[in-house]
Protein backbone atom coordinates (compact mmCIF):
# COMPACT_ATOMS: atom_id res chain seq x y z
CA UNK A 1 0.00 0.00 0.00
CA UNK A 2 2.62 2.32 0.53
CA UNK A 3 3.86 1.96 -3.28
CA UNK A 4 0.37 2.41 -4.32
CA UNK A 5 0.49 5.57 -2.34
CA UNK A 6 3.62 6.76 -3.59
CA UNK A 7 2.70 5.88 -6.97
CA UNK A 8 -0.73 8.00 -6.78
CA UNK A 9 0.69 10.62 -5.54
CA UNK A 10 4.18 10.48 -7.71
CA UNK A 11 1.47 10.74 -10.87
CA UNK A 12 -1.06 13.40 -9.51
CA UNK A 13 2.30 15.52 -9.28
CA UNK A 14 3.31 14.82 -12.52
CA UNK A 15 -0.19 15.76 -13.89
CA UNK A 16 -1.59 18.52 -11.61
CA UNK A 17 1.20 19.53 -9.71
CA UNK A 18 -0.54 18.85 -6.00
CA UNK A 19 -0.72 15.80 -3.91
CA UNK A 20 -3.57 13.61 -3.86
CA UNK A 21 -5.53 16.13 -1.47
CA UNK A 22 -5.05 18.51 -3.73
CA UNK A 23 -2.26 20.42 -2.36
CA UNK A 24 0.31 22.12 -4.32
CA UNK A 25 4.12 20.68 -4.87
CA UNK A 26 4.33 20.03 -0.58
CA UNK A 27 7.10 19.12 0.81
CA UNK A 28 5.63 16.83 3.02
CA UNK A 29 2.94 13.98 1.62
CA UNK A 30 0.06 13.11 3.70
CA UNK A 31 -1.22 9.18 3.37
CA UNK A 32 -2.37 6.87 5.74
CA UNK A 33 -2.56 9.07 8.85
CA UNK A 34 1.13 9.79 9.09
CA UNK A 35 3.59 11.88 6.52
CA UNK A 36 5.62 10.91 3.79
CA UNK A 37 9.10 12.34 2.84
CA UNK A 38 9.04 13.84 -0.44
CA UNK A 39 12.60 13.01 -2.06
CA UNK A 40 11.09 9.09 -3.10
CA UNK A 41 7.90 10.75 -4.67
CA UNK A 42 9.63 13.38 -6.54
CA UNK A 43 11.31 10.63 -7.98
CA UNK A 44 9.27 8.80 -9.02
CA UNK A 45 7.36 11.63 -10.40
CA UNK A 46 10.33 11.94 -13.21
CA UNK A 47 10.42 7.96 -13.52
CA UNK A 48 6.78 8.04 -13.99
CA UNK A 49 7.15 10.71 -16.84
CA UNK A 50 10.03 8.37 -18.76
CA UNK A 51 8.26 5.17 -17.92
CA UNK A 52 4.60 5.77 -17.01
CA UNK A 53 1.85 4.88 -14.24
CA UNK A 54 2.70 1.75 -13.54
CA UNK A 55 4.77 -0.63 -10.42
CA UNK A 56 8.11 -0.64 -12.76
CA UNK A 57 8.14 3.49 -12.38
CA UNK A 58 7.59 3.17 -8.47
CA UNK A 59 10.12 0.64 -8.23
CA UNK A 60 13.12 1.84 -10.11
CA UNK A 61 13.92 4.78 -8.34
CA UNK A 62 14.72 2.37 -5.26
CA UNK A 63 16.38 -0.42 -8.15
CA UNK A 64 18.48 2.38 -9.96
CA UNK A 65 20.39 3.79 -7.00
CA UNK A 66 19.83 0.78 -5.31
CA UNK A 67 22.09 -0.64 -8.27
CA UNK A 68 24.53 2.16 -7.31
CA UNK A 69 24.67 1.71 -4.01
CA UNK A 70 27.50 -0.99 -4.32
CA UNK A 71 29.89 1.17 -6.21
CA UNK A 72 29.54 3.84 -4.31
CA UNK A 73 30.11 1.48 -1.40
CA UNK A 74 33.26 0.04 -2.85
CA UNK A 75 34.77 3.71 -3.15
CA UNK A 76 33.74 4.25 0.71
CA UNK A 77 35.89 1.19 1.74
CA UNK A 78 38.53 1.82 -0.04
CA UNK A 79 39.21 5.45 1.05
CA UNK A 80 38.43 4.09 4.73
CA UNK A 81 40.61 1.22 4.33
CA UNK A 82 43.22 1.94 1.48
CA UNK A 83 43.01 -1.87 0.26
CA UNK A 84 41.76 -2.48 -2.80
CA UNK A 85 40.99 -6.22 -2.43
CA UNK A 86 39.50 -5.76 0.98
CA UNK A 87 37.51 -3.26 -0.74
CA UNK A 88 36.42 -5.64 -3.79
CA UNK A 89 35.62 -8.43 -1.65
CA UNK A 90 33.23 -6.28 1.02
CA UNK A 91 31.61 -4.55 -2.12
CA UNK A 92 30.94 -8.51 -3.17
CA UNK A 93 29.37 -9.87 0.73
CA UNK A 94 27.59 -6.34 0.20
CA UNK A 95 25.87 -6.91 -3.23
CA UNK A 96 25.21 -10.49 -2.30
CA UNK A 97 23.59 -9.68 0.67
CA UNK A 98 20.09 -10.88 1.33
CA UNK A 99 19.59 -7.39 3.89
CA UNK A 100 20.47 -5.04 1.25
CA UNK A 101 19.00 -7.40 -2.02
CA UNK A 102 15.57 -7.25 -0.46
CA UNK A 103 15.30 -3.46 0.04
CA UNK A 104 17.07 -2.61 -3.07
CA UNK A 105 14.07 -3.49 -5.73
CA UNK A 106 10.76 -2.76 -4.22
CA UNK A 107 9.72 1.47 -3.63
CA UNK A 108 11.46 1.63 -0.29
CA UNK A 109 12.24 5.33 0.71
CA UNK A 110 15.26 3.64 3.33
CA UNK A 111 16.78 2.01 0.01
CA UNK A 112 17.67 5.88 -1.65
CA UNK A 113 18.57 7.01 2.17
CA UNK A 114 21.37 4.26 2.18
CA UNK A 115 22.19 5.57 -1.09
CA UNK A 116 23.11 9.10 -0.47
CA UNK A 117 24.12 8.41 3.16
CA UNK A 118 26.88 6.33 1.68
CA UNK A 119 27.67 8.81 -1.01
CA UNK A 120 27.81 12.13 1.72
CA UNK A 121 30.01 9.77 3.78
CA UNK A 122 32.18 9.08 0.90
CA UNK A 123 32.51 12.69 -0.16
CA UNK A 124 32.72 13.48 3.47
CA UNK A 125 35.94 11.71 3.50
CA UNK A 126 37.49 13.01 0.20
CA UNK A 127 37.02 16.24 1.73
CA UNK A 128 38.81 15.18 4.34
CA UNK A 129 41.59 13.81 2.47
CA UNK A 130 41.67 16.49 -0.37
CA UNK A 131 40.34 19.95 1.68
CA UNK A 132 38.15 21.00 -1.36
CA UNK A 133 35.24 22.69 -0.46
CA UNK A 134 33.42 20.90 -3.61
CA UNK A 135 33.42 18.02 -1.93
CA UNK A 136 32.04 19.18 1.38
CA UNK A 137 29.14 21.30 -0.37
CA UNK A 138 28.26 18.07 -2.44
CA UNK A 139 28.70 16.08 0.62
CA UNK A 140 26.50 18.18 3.06
CA UNK A 141 23.37 18.26 -0.06
CA UNK A 142 23.78 14.75 -0.05
CA UNK A 143 23.29 14.26 4.06
CA UNK A 144 19.93 17.31 3.70
CA UNK A 145 18.79 14.43 1.29
CA UNK A 146 18.89 11.92 3.31
CA UNK A 147 17.31 13.71 5.86
CA UNK A 148 13.89 14.08 3.92
CA UNK A 149 14.53 10.48 1.69
CA UNK A 150 13.75 8.16 5.01
CA UNK A 151 12.90 8.97 9.42
CA UNK A 152 15.99 7.36 10.27
CA UNK A 153 18.20 9.60 9.02
CA UNK A 154 17.23 12.48 10.76
CA UNK A 155 19.01 11.30 13.64
CA UNK A 156 21.76 9.21 11.98
CA UNK A 157 22.72 12.35 9.60
CA UNK A 158 22.78 15.23 12.73
CA UNK A 159 25.29 12.50 14.83
CA UNK A 160 27.55 12.48 11.56
CA UNK A 161 27.87 16.00 10.52
CA UNK A 162 29.04 16.56 14.45
CA UNK A 163 31.49 13.68 13.86
CA UNK A 164 32.57 15.88 10.56
CA UNK A 165 32.62 19.39 12.26
CA UNK A 166 34.93 17.59 15.23
CA UNK A 167 37.14 16.28 12.71
CA UNK A 168 37.04 19.86 10.88
CA UNK A 169 36.76 22.32 13.97
CA UNK A 170 39.60 25.10 12.91
CA UNK A 171 37.39 27.83 13.44
CA UNK A 172 41.01 30.20 12.45
CA UNK A 173 41.27 28.31 9.06
CA UNK A 174 38.39 26.93 7.91
CA UNK A 175 35.29 29.63 8.66
CA UNK A 176 34.04 28.89 5.41
CA UNK A 177 33.77 25.23 5.94
CA UNK A 178 31.99 25.16 9.31
CA UNK A 179 29.87 28.44 7.81
CA UNK A 180 28.90 26.15 5.09
CA UNK A 181 28.06 22.99 7.68
CA UNK A 182 25.77 25.37 9.98
CA UNK A 183 24.29 26.55 6.70
CA UNK A 184 23.10 23.18 5.62
CA UNK A 185 22.27 22.15 9.06
CA UNK A 186 19.22 24.53 8.90
CA UNK A 187 16.96 22.23 7.45
CA UNK A 188 18.16 19.32 8.87
CA UNK A 189 16.92 20.96 11.92
CA UNK A 190 13.77 22.23 10.14
CA UNK A 191 12.64 18.77 10.12
CA UNK A 192 13.43 17.48 13.45
CA UNK A 193 10.97 20.39 14.58
CA UNK A 194 8.10 20.16 11.66
CA UNK A 195 5.15 18.50 13.87
CA UNK A 196 4.05 16.86 10.58
CA UNK A 197 7.01 15.17 10.71
CA UNK A 198 7.09 14.04 14.22
CA UNK A 199 3.92 11.98 13.67
CA UNK A 200 5.07 8.78 12.56
CA UNK A 201 7.81 8.67 15.46
CA UNK A 202 4.42 9.20 17.73
CA UNK A 203 2.90 6.94 16.64
CA UNK A 204 5.75 4.25 16.67
CA UNK A 205 7.40 5.75 19.86
CA UNK A 206 8.70 2.90 22.61
CA UNK A 207 7.89 5.28 25.31
CA UNK A 208 4.46 6.70 25.03
CA UNK A 209 3.35 4.65 28.26
CA UNK A 210 5.65 3.92 30.67
CA UNK A 211 8.12 6.91 30.70
CA UNK A 212 10.20 5.18 34.24
CA UNK A 213 11.30 2.50 32.19
CA UNK A 214 12.26 4.55 29.13
CA UNK A 215 16.21 3.50 29.59
CA UNK A 216 15.48 -0.13 30.32
CA UNK A 217 13.11 -0.27 26.89
CA UNK A 218 15.27 1.49 24.79
CA UNK A 219 18.70 -0.73 25.90
CA UNK A 220 16.53 -3.71 25.59
CA UNK A 221 15.95 -2.31 21.54
CA UNK A 222 19.20 -1.42 21.30
CA UNK A 223 20.91 -4.72 21.76
CA UNK A 224 18.69 -6.46 20.07
CA UNK A 225 20.40 -4.89 16.88
CA UNK A 226 23.40 -7.40 17.82
CA UNK A 227 21.60 -10.53 18.60
CA UNK A 228 22.22 -13.75 16.70
CA UNK A 229 18.89 -14.20 16.14
CA UNK A 230 18.48 -11.05 14.50
CA UNK A 231 21.00 -11.03 12.06
CA UNK A 232 21.80 -14.48 11.40
CA UNK A 233 18.22 -16.59 12.23
CA UNK A 234 15.30 -14.44 11.32
CA UNK A 235 15.20 -11.02 11.18
CA UNK A 236 12.65 -9.04 13.14
CA UNK A 237 10.01 -11.45 12.28
CA UNK A 238 7.88 -8.93 9.37
CA UNK A 239 7.07 -11.07 6.47
CA UNK A 240 7.83 -8.05 4.35
CA UNK A 241 11.48 -7.53 5.39
CA UNK A 242 12.79 -10.15 4.99
CA UNK A 243 12.59 -14.60 3.37
CA UNK A 244 11.24 -16.47 6.20
CA UNK A 245 13.69 -18.40 8.10
CA UNK A 246 16.57 -16.75 6.30
CA UNK A 247 18.85 -14.27 8.30
CA UNK A 248 20.36 -11.13 7.09
CA UNK A 249 23.29 -12.74 7.29
CA UNK A 250 24.25 -16.15 5.80
CA UNK A 251 25.09 -18.46 8.67
CA UNK A 252 28.77 -19.34 7.38
CA UNK A 253 29.42 -15.78 8.01
CA UNK A 254 29.32 -15.97 11.95
CA UNK A 255 32.80 -16.28 12.48
CA UNK A 256 33.93 -14.17 10.20
CA UNK A 257 31.91 -11.20 12.16
CA UNK A 258 33.57 -12.34 15.69
CA UNK A 259 37.33 -12.07 13.98
CA UNK A 260 36.01 -9.22 12.25
CA UNK A 261 35.19 -7.64 15.82
CA UNK A 262 38.76 -8.98 17.73
CA UNK A 263 40.52 -7.02 14.14
CA UNK A 264 38.21 -3.78 14.89
CA UNK A 265 38.97 -3.34 18.79
CA UNK A 266 42.49 -4.47 18.13
CA UNK A 267 42.99 -1.71 15.87
CA UNK A 268 40.82 1.02 17.20
CA UNK A 269 43.47 3.42 17.27
CA UNK A 270 43.14 3.84 13.65
CA UNK A 271 41.07 6.34 12.00
CA UNK A 272 39.30 3.78 9.87
CA UNK A 273 38.04 1.57 12.74
CA UNK A 274 36.94 4.80 14.42
CA UNK A 275 34.66 5.20 11.30
CA UNK A 276 33.59 1.40 11.69
CA UNK A 277 32.93 1.65 15.36
CA UNK A 278 31.06 4.84 15.05
CA UNK A 279 29.11 3.73 12.90
CA UNK A 280 27.83 0.47 14.19
CA UNK A 281 27.11 2.14 17.63
CA UNK A 282 25.07 4.87 15.80
CA UNK A 283 23.05 2.78 13.17
CA UNK A 284 20.78 0.90 15.76
CA UNK A 285 19.48 4.11 17.42
CA UNK A 286 16.57 5.70 15.79
CA UNK A 287 15.41 2.28 15.60
CA UNK A 288 15.83 1.26 18.92
CA UNK A 289 13.45 4.58 20.14
CA UNK A 290 10.63 2.85 18.16
CA UNK A 291 8.52 -0.38 18.24
CA UNK A 292 8.62 -3.09 16.94
CA UNK A 293 12.28 -3.73 17.52
CA UNK A 294 14.36 -5.23 15.93
CA UNK A 295 13.15 -3.94 12.64
CA UNK A 296 14.91 -4.42 9.84
CA UNK A 297 14.07 -1.60 7.46
CA UNK A 298 14.92 1.19 10.23
CA UNK A 299 18.66 -0.20 10.59
CA UNK A 300 19.04 -0.98 7.14
CA UNK A 301 22.38 1.69 7.50
CA UNK A 302 23.40 -1.42 9.95
CA UNK A 303 24.24 -3.37 7.04
CA UNK A 304 27.46 -1.28 6.19
CA UNK A 305 29.75 -2.00 9.12
CA UNK A 306 28.66 -5.17 9.80
CA UNK A 307 29.82 -6.43 6.03
CA UNK A 308 32.97 -4.57 6.47
CA UNK A 309 33.56 -6.25 9.76
CA UNK A 310 33.23 -9.42 7.88
CA UNK A 311 35.60 -8.88 5.28
CA UNK A 312 38.13 -8.13 7.92
CA UNK A 313 38.08 -11.25 9.64
CA UNK A 314 38.30 -13.20 6.02
CA UNK A 315 41.11 -11.04 5.73
CA UNK A 316 42.32 -12.02 8.77
CA UNK A 317 42.17 -15.46 8.66
CA UNK A 318 43.63 -15.12 5.05
CA UNK A 319 46.69 -13.43 6.42
CA UNK A 320 46.76 -16.31 9.15
CA UNK A 321 46.71 -19.34 7.72
CA UNK A 322 47.78 -19.02 4.04
CA UNK A 323 47.99 -22.64 3.37
CA UNK A 324 44.64 -23.26 4.08
CA UNK A 325 43.36 -20.61 1.76
CA UNK A 326 43.00 -23.23 -1.43
CA UNK A 327 40.29 -25.12 1.09
CA UNK A 328 38.67 -22.43 2.65
CA UNK A 329 37.65 -21.48 -0.72
CA UNK A 330 37.08 -24.39 -1.48
CA UNK A 331 34.43 -24.91 1.57
CA UNK A 332 33.32 -21.30 1.40
CA UNK A 333 32.10 -21.28 -2.16
CA UNK A 334 30.28 -24.38 -1.91
CA UNK A 335 28.24 -23.31 1.23
CA UNK A 336 27.77 -19.64 -0.48
CA UNK A 337 26.55 -21.65 -3.29
CA UNK A 338 24.02 -23.51 -1.43
CA UNK A 339 22.49 -20.55 0.76
CA UNK A 340 22.03 -17.95 -1.91
CA UNK A 341 20.77 -20.71 -3.97
CA UNK A 342 18.49 -21.53 -1.41
CA UNK A 343 17.73 -17.31 -0.99
CA UNK A 344 16.91 -16.69 -4.56
CA UNK A 345 14.58 -20.21 -5.03
CA UNK A 346 12.77 -19.23 -2.25
CA UNK A 347 12.75 -15.44 -3.18
CA UNK A 348 11.14 -16.18 -6.89
CA UNK A 349 8.96 -19.58 -6.12
CA UNK A 350 7.52 -19.21 -3.07
CA UNK A 351 8.22 -16.19 -1.41
CA UNK A 352 5.25 -14.25 -3.39
CA UNK A 353 2.97 -17.11 -2.47
CA UNK A 354 3.59 -17.65 1.71
CA UNK A 355 3.91 -13.80 1.63
CA UNK A 356 1.50 -12.74 -0.59
CA UNK A 357 -0.57 -10.52 1.92
CA UNK A 358 2.36 -8.71 2.74
CA UNK A 359 2.64 -7.51 -0.31
CA UNK A 360 -1.02 -6.45 -0.81
CA UNK A 361 -2.41 -9.50 -1.80
CA UNK A 362 -4.54 -9.56 -5.08
CA UNK A 363 -5.76 -5.98 -5.03
CA UNK A 364 -4.65 -5.44 -8.35
CA UNK A 365 -6.49 -8.37 -9.09
CA UNK A 366 -9.72 -7.36 -7.72
CA UNK A 367 -9.57 -4.02 -9.10
CA UNK A 368 -9.55 -4.82 -12.49
CA UNK A 369 -12.64 -7.38 -11.65
CA UNK A 370 -14.56 -4.34 -10.43
CA UNK A 371 -13.98 -2.67 -13.58
CA UNK A 372 -16.17 -4.87 -15.17
CA UNK A 373 -19.16 -4.09 -13.19
CA UNK A 374 -18.62 -0.34 -13.06
CA UNK A 375 -20.89 0.45 -16.29
CA UNK A 376 -23.55 -1.39 -14.33
CA UNK A 377 -23.34 0.61 -10.95
CA UNK A 378 -23.20 3.88 -10.24
CA UNK A 379 -21.79 3.62 -6.72
CA UNK A 380 -19.07 0.98 -5.40
CA UNK A 381 -18.74 0.93 -1.98
CA UNK A 382 -15.04 -0.67 -0.44
CA UNK A 383 -15.61 -1.87 3.11
CA UNK A 384 -12.70 -0.17 5.68
CA UNK A 385 -11.60 -3.92 6.44
CA UNK A 386 -9.93 -4.10 3.49
CA UNK A 387 -7.26 -1.78 4.70
CA UNK A 388 -6.72 0.86 2.33
CA UNK A 389 -8.21 -0.79 -0.41
CA UNK A 390 -9.16 2.72 -1.51
CA UNK A 391 -5.23 3.53 -2.79
CA UNK A 392 -5.12 0.39 -5.47
CA UNK A 393 -7.78 1.92 -7.18
CA UNK A 394 -6.51 5.08 -7.09
CA UNK A 395 -3.45 3.74 -8.55
CA UNK A 396 -4.68 1.31 -10.89
CA UNK A 397 -7.69 2.96 -12.62
CA UNK A 398 -8.38 6.46 -10.92
CA UNK A 399 -11.64 6.47 -13.29
CA UNK A 400 -13.39 3.70 -10.85
CA UNK A 401 -15.31 6.68 -7.97
CA UNK A 402 -15.31 4.83 -4.74
CA UNK A 403 -16.47 5.32 -1.23
CA UNK A 404 -15.07 3.55 1.72
CA UNK A 405 -17.28 2.82 4.64
CA UNK A 406 -17.27 1.32 8.19
CA UNK A 407 -19.79 -1.09 9.86
CA UNK A 408 -22.24 1.22 10.11
CA UNK A 409 -23.07 2.47 6.60
CA UNK A 410 -26.53 2.17 5.75
CA UNK A 411 -28.00 1.86 2.03
CA UNK A 412 -29.88 4.93 2.80
CA UNK A 413 -27.06 7.10 2.40
CA UNK A 414 -27.28 6.49 -1.02
CA UNK A 415 -30.17 6.41 -4.43
CA UNK A 416 -32.08 3.59 -2.68
CA UNK A 417 -33.49 2.38 -6.14
CA UNK A 418 -30.05 1.79 -7.65
CA UNK A 419 -28.16 -1.19 -6.79
CA UNK A 420 -24.70 -0.52 -5.20
CA UNK A 421 -21.52 -2.62 -5.58
CA UNK A 422 -20.42 -3.43 -1.79
CA UNK A 423 -16.60 -4.96 -2.27
CA UNK A 424 -15.29 -6.41 0.91
CA UNK A 425 -13.34 -8.95 2.64
CA UNK A 426 -14.24 -12.99 2.07
CA UNK A 427 -16.79 -14.11 4.29
CA UNK A 428 -17.41 -17.43 5.23
CA UNK A 429 -21.19 -18.94 5.98
CA UNK A 430 -20.45 -18.36 9.77
CA UNK A 431 -19.69 -14.71 9.03
CA UNK A 432 -22.96 -14.15 7.55
CA UNK A 433 -23.97 -11.81 4.31
CA UNK A 434 -24.38 -8.88 3.28
CA UNK A 435 -27.07 -9.55 0.62
CA UNK A 436 -28.10 -12.53 -1.05
CA UNK A 437 -26.17 -12.12 -4.99
CA UNK A 438 -22.69 -12.44 -4.44
CA UNK A 439 -21.14 -11.67 -8.20
CA UNK A 440 -17.79 -12.74 -7.49
CA UNK A 441 -14.94 -13.91 -5.07
CA UNK A 442 -11.19 -13.01 -5.49
CA UNK A 443 -8.81 -15.98 -4.30
CA UNK A 444 -5.31 -15.40 -3.72
CA UNK A 445 -2.96 -17.16 -5.76
CA UNK A 446 -0.73 -19.66 -2.55
CA UNK A 447 -1.37 -22.98 -2.10
CA UNK A 448 -4.36 -23.04 -0.48
CA UNK A 449 -6.41 -20.91 -2.52
CA UNK A 450 -7.11 -18.91 0.26
CA UNK A 451 -10.18 -16.21 -0.10
CA UNK A 452 -9.15 -12.93 -0.21
CA UNK A 453 -12.24 -10.33 -0.84
CA UNK A 454 -15.97 -10.35 -2.05
CA UNK A 455 -17.52 -8.60 -4.06
CA UNK A 456 -21.51 -8.53 -3.69
CA UNK A 457 -24.47 -6.29 -5.33
CA UNK A 458 -26.59 -4.40 -2.77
Amino acid sequence: MDEASIGVNSYSILTTGQDEHGVKLPLYFQAFGEYKLPVYIYLTSASMFLFGKNEFAVRFPSAFLGSLTPLIFYFLVKELTKKEKLSLLSTFLFAFNPWFLHFAGPAFEATLGLFFFVMASLLALYYLRYNRLSFLILSLSSFVLTVYTYQSFRIITPLTLFLILWQTFKPRKNWLPLFLIFIFFLPIVYSLTNSELNTRFFQTTAFSQNQIMTPFIFLNNYLSYFSFDFLFNKGDGIGRHQIPNLGLFFKWQVPFLLVGFYCLFKTIKLFSSKIILFFLLLFPIPAALTIPSPHTLRSLPMVIPYTILITLGIRAFFHKSKKLIPIFLVIVTIIFSCEFSYYLHYNFFHYPKTNQMDWGGNYKQLVKTVAKYKDKYDSIVLDNNLAQAYIYFRFYDEKLKTVSVDSSWNKRDYEVNKPILFITKYLDEKTGKPSEKLLETIYLTNDNQDGFAQIWEI
